[in-house]
């Protein structure tokens, strides 16, 4: 399956532990799907990882590091942001949604994937809840995955 990966899956490059995803995960997750990234992961990480280098908990030798490591991760595609229908649809999407990375997080996995996998249940909900209709009539075989249900399928 062709997976787009919600910036915190990106995290543990950081030397932080997300507790629901080891850091081992992502490198099965390259494994077993084929999996591509927005170009905005490497500034949602770099603003996350900055908030954590404030706070001192983690290096900013960890950060520039983790973003190199993430920048150059081989197996993995990354999608411009750039792109018209990407653009099109997180505006239709950000009339309902406050956040708009996550619009264009979700209408770059719409058009560019079959799934995408998230820690966040409150974005699943939204997508399955309010934006079912137009993602739908884009790409009938798209679902958001939060990382439990991925794991759980994957451990049987």
């Amino acid at each position: 399956m062709k997976l787009l990966l919600d910036s915190s899956f990106f995290m543990p490059f950081l030397a932080v532990d997300i507790v629901q995803f080891p850091r081992k995960a992502i490198l099965e997750l390259m494994e077993n799907e084929v999996i591509i990234r927005s170009e905005l992961v490497i500034f949602e990480v770099s603003a996350k990882g900055s908030k954590l280098v404030n706070k001192k908990k983690i290096s900013t030798e960890e950060l520039t590091q983790g973003i190199t490591a993430i920048q150059y991760l081989e197996k993995i595609e990354i999608i411009p942001i750039h792109y018209a229908e990407i653009q099109a649809l997180a505006s239709e999407l950000r009339k309902s949604h406050s956040d708009h990375i996550d619009c264009l997080m979700v209408a770059t996995a719409v058009y560019y994937a079959e799934g995408m996998l998230t820690l966040d249940k409150e974005l699943k909900k939204k997508v399955h809840d309010e934006w079912n209709d137009i993602i739908e009539s884009i790409n009938e075989k798209f679902n958001i995955i939060l990382w439990e249900e991925y794991n759980k399928q994957e451990k049987r």
